[in-house]
């Protein structure tokens, strides 16, 4: 983990026909928060880059979810 203490593992994502991909290679996270036409935001890290980025998604497409504690 980084100097925040997140772990962000590559675990894929699952794309709107119910097949998974980029397994071992990027990481999706949810957000908590909707754009202008209720998709959600989703921030993704490449695996092999120091990159971050935010994008939005609508169901069913299926990423991680981060959970943490108060």
């Amino acid at each position: 983990h980084d100097n925040t203490g997140f772990s962000g593992l590559p675990g894929g994502k699952r794309i709107g026909n119910g097949v998974y991909g980029d397994m071992a290679e990027d990481g999706y996270w949810w957000s908590g928060t909707q754009d202008v036409s209720n998709n959600a935001w989703i921030r993704s890290l490449r695996y092999n880059d120091n990159v971050v980025i935010r994008t939005n998604y609508a169901p069913p497409y299926g990423f991680s979810v981060r959970c943490l504690r108060d």
